[in-house]
């Protein structure tokens, strides 16, 4: 999906595969997601860096644009988007976990 604030924000643009021995490394506005697994166990090591030139620049906070097309179904969150019942049905079990933005 794209970055966070961006008019296509929620459009589906990549799958990664993930192997054994490699990582993934994005920048924090860069909306993503993680299947389910069916076997095995996910470990997530996770570091933020923080720039206080950047947070004092223009480009740390810039405005949100319209979305300029329907969500992907890959791209909604029942955790950060409002509308997720729009898109998908929004069960028991996910409600009492949505809390979105």
């Amino acid at each position: 999906c794209g970055i966070m604030g961006r008019p296509d924000h929620r459009l589906f643009k990549h799958r990664y595969v993930h192997a054994a021995g490699r990582c993934v490394v994005h920048l924090g506005r860069q909306r993503h997601g993680a299947d389910d697994i069916s076997e095995g166990t996910r470990v997530n090591l996770i570091m933020w860096n923080k720039s206080q030139a950047f947070r004092a620049s223009t480009l740390s906070n810039p405005p949100y644009q319209q979305e300029e097309a329907e969500p992907s179904e890959q791209c909604l969150s029942y955790t950060h988007d409002r509308d997720f019942g729009k898109h998908k049905e929004m069960t028991p079990k996910l409600r009492q976990h949505a809390r979105g933005w």
